[in-house]
């Protein structure tokens, strides 16, 4: 299988290497921004498979950097990450184009057991949620 590339941006560093991690151990080549200003700056850098979004960035909303995403670059799945688990926040981020929901810390753990290989991660008619409630 080819290099599949993942974007995580998340402005607190700790965060953003778990969720590195996490999909590093999976096969994943990560690279990792802590702002919207740079996520915007790697966004056509190369071909990204899939992007991971903090919702709560310093300078800027992660609903409105995933619309920015899925308008520039249509196939790639998005992710949005957050602590934040209410159905407003569901909404906004499925209407932003995300095509999943995670709620942090255990989120990723629990999307990655689910999904049975990349492939199926990266299949861009999922809308799932995971973690939270």
């Amino acid at each position: 299988m080819s290099t599949v590339n993942v974007l995580v941006i998340d402005d607190e560093p700790q965060g953003a290497r778990i969720v590195s991690d996490l999909l590093h151990g999976v096969g994943f080549a990560t690279t990792v921004v802590h702002s919207a200003k740079d996520a915007r700056a790697q966004m056509t850098k190369q071909a990204w498979a899939l992007v991971v979004i903090d919702e709560l960035l310093t300078d800027g909303s992660g609903t409105d950097l995933a619309a920015e995403f899925r308008q520039s670059l249509p196939e790639t799945v998005i992710a949005m990450s957050t602590v934040i688990d209410d159905e407003d926040a569901i909404r906004r981020a499925f209407s932003s184009g995300a095509n999943y929901f995670v709620v942090k810390p255990n989120g990723f753990r629990k999307l990655l057991k689910a999904r049975s290989s990349v492939e199926a991660l990266l299949d861009l008619t999922a809308h799932d949620i995971f973690g939270g409630r």
